[in-house]
């Protein structure tokens, strides 16, 4: 056993061990397991050159054709290499590693993750002969990035919400590496560029943790006061400010709310609740946990402390120098979407305070307060872990005599003309922007103002049809949002000018088709109002593939806006259609169920089952249902 990390160091320098060997101990740890090759390690090419471990490896590879790929961090670092975060990525079957690689570095971008994922299964793939049939991811980001990359051999992805197959080879060489069993592995790099993250990002976020150390908010808050933070466009956090017990400093952030509550429920030794530990409730974290925890100048790695010197980075005090852990991420890495959210939810815990103060409810209920600058919620989270009050929902589609609720595009497998239905559908919604520029006309419009609106309108159907497979009868609230949050900011053309004129645009379109046609939409008003959001997704937007991790961070809010409106299905489902989503069939089935979902979500609610929460399990069960009818499950 090795010693304690504040034992004496056995070298008998006089210092503590984790301050003079540790370092050294663990690289070469590190190294040893992952070189030895007689020690009951498989996983490099060199093994499979010993017959019989090559014979066991390729019958558990045949025998077993569901398999699990994970990338592990490493509680070590490189002493030659400071910016390195080494992660383990390894390939198992239920009996076997089939294969391991030990990367220095890994982004936390889910692109990288996926990536690197992608690379180990094909090393495992042809050592072994083997190919599996599913494969098992811990993340759900992950799957829907990895799931297209194996499309062509034919391999379904599944997110399993955590390890099974990898768990005990991959929970014992990180107990061989630090010498405590500590589950999930935490990741806490020598240097912020270890991260892998831009600068910018990084300095932005020193700023706000200087202002945040010193308003010192745990001198108020404590284990008893979580609170929630629910941005305007994205899914809740819940935070824990740490200090009140006077040891460990900083803020703490949860991707779900009922990871922290679960925490205090089993947390009896009265400390402050963090985001990091040995054992207890941390194994059974469902969302990922990052934390931002302040540290004395002299405690910190060397290298971190040049790094910041040289940066330049603003640091409130030396006890305040910001260092991050975090636990439960793909590959053990951050984001820069969870940085950015660090980062604003650093700035407003002292806003909250403050408006608290101004607000006298000392001895009181801490209140709710909205951040003027941000639009994000903040208040105290219940005992339930709920981040918010349910959210009241109304039925999305079209109504009147022209609505066709449900209605999708299907293309026609060996038709002479598989894409009729969508030429139809678009000259049929053509006509319709015609007579609604000829209305314009008739109003007495300029003719330059009528052609923005018609183009603008145009480019709206195009979407609908072309896009989404939906006649302009099939109309949703769904529909609505997607395009001119999402879709309309990244794709654009005719200039900005013409682009912010969108929205009224819309609303335009949208009166004329009620009286026109009889096609209303009564949901549209509550998303066209909010025209400061429309144009500041607008001016934000990147462009470039949805793979891009720039894309991908600007996407995530209204994904995740769409997904707590209920207006997409079970995206783990989905991934279980198969692996011909591609195909003509695969493409038909997907816009079935994504409009027979939307046509359940609005039958539940007129039915008066109206809250999120409530919704959610009997729209699955639906889903559920269709999958079976159509063989699916």
């Amino acid at each position: 056993m090795p010693p304690g990390r504040n034992a004496p160091c056995p070298c008998g320098s006089g210092r503590k061990y984790k301050s003079c060997c540790l370092q050294r101990d663990l690289e070469r740890e590190a190294e040893r397991i992952l070189e030895d090759q007689g020690d009951g390690t498989p996983g490099s090419e060199s093994l499979y050159a010993d017959p019989e471990t090559k014979a066991r490896l390729e019958a558990s590879a045949r025998r077993d054709r569901t398999w699990e790929v994970a990338a592990i961090p490493l509680p070590s670092t490189i002493e030659s290499d400071p910016d390195c975060r080494p992660v383990v990525v390894m390939v198992a079957t239920r009996d076997a590693v089939l294969a391991m690689d030990l990367l220095p570095t890994l982004s936390g971008e889910t692109q990288a993750v996926a990536s690197a994922l992608h690379d180990i299964l094909k090393e495992a793939m042809r050592l072994s002969g083997g190919s599996p049939r599913l494969l098992h991811v811990a993340h759900l980001e992950v799957a829907m990035m990895l799931a297209p990359l194996l499309t062509d051999l034919g391999v379904e992805v599944e997110a399993l919400g955590g390890f099974d197959r990898i768990h005990d080879p991959a929970r014992s060489l990180v107990e061989d590496l630090s010498g405590v069993d500590l589950w999930p592995p935490m990741s806490k790099p020598e240097t912020w560029s270890a991260w892998q993250l831009p600068e910018a990002d990084v300095s932005a976020l020193f700023r706000a943790a200087a202002d945040f150390f010193r308003a010192a908010p745990w001198t108020v808050l404590g284990d008893s006061n979580p609170l929630a933070f629910v941005p305007r466009d994205g899914a809740p956090w819940a935070g824990a400010v740490m200090g009140k017990g006077g040891e460990v400093f900083g803020l703490a952030l949860y991707e779900y709310p009922q990871d922290l509550v679960r925490l205090y429920q089993d947390d009896t030794d009265g400390q402050d609740v963090g985001g990091y530990g040995a054992s207890g409730p941390l194994g059974d974290l469902e969302g990922r946990v990052i934390t931002l925890i302040f540290e004395k100048a002299h405690d910190l790695p060397r290298p971190m402390r040049r790094e910041v010197a040289r940066k330049g980075w603003e640091v409130a005090s030396p006890s305040g120098y910001p260092t991050l852990v975090v636990l439960n991420t793909p590959g053990g890495g951050v984001r820069r979407a969870d940085v950015r959210i660090l980062t604003e939810a650093l700035g407003l815990v002292p806003g909250y305070l403050a408006a608290v103060e101004r607000a006298d409810h000392a001895g009181a209920a801490l209140p709710e307060w909205t951040s003027p600058e941000t639009g994000t919620v903040v208040y105290p989270l219940g005992p339930s872990g709920a981040a918010r009050p349910s959210l009241i929902l109304q039925p999305g589609y079209a109504q009147g005599p022209a609505a066709r609720p449900g209605a999708f595009l299907a293309t026609q497998e060996g038709a002479e003309d598989p894409d009729a239905a969508f030429e139809e559908a678009y000259r049929a919604a053509i006509d319709l922007v015609n007579g609604f520029g000829n209305a314009l006309h008739q109003e007495g419009m300029g003719e330059p103002t009528i052609m923005t609106h018609v183009r603008n309108v145009a480019a709206f159907v195009q979407f609908l049809v072309g896009m989404e497979g939906v006649p302009l009868t099939g109309l949703h609230e769904r529909d609505l949002r997607s395009f001119l949050l999402d879709w309309h900011p990244r794709t654009f053309e005719g200039g900005r000018t013409r682009a912010r004129r969108m929205p009224v645009s819309l609303e335009r379109f949208l009166e004329f088709l009620e009286w026109a046609v009889g096609l209303e939409c009564p949901w549209a008003a509550d998303v066209l109002e909010d025209r400061d959001h429309i144009r500041f997704r607008l001016e934000t937007a990147p462009r470039g593939s949805l793979m891009d991790p720039e894309v991908v961070d600007w996407r995530y809010p209204i994904q995740e806006e769409i997904e707590r409106r209920l207006l997409r299905p079970h995206l783990e489902l989905v991934l279980e259609l198969g692996t011909d989503l591609e195909s003509d069939r695969g493409s038909n089935l997907i816009r079935e169920l994504t409009r027979s979902w939307l046509l359940w979500r609005d039958e539940l609610i007129e039915s008066g089952i109206r809250a999120d929460d409530e919704l959610w399990d009997p729209l699955v069960e639906r889903q559920r249902d269709w999958m079976e009818e159509k063989g699916m499950l």
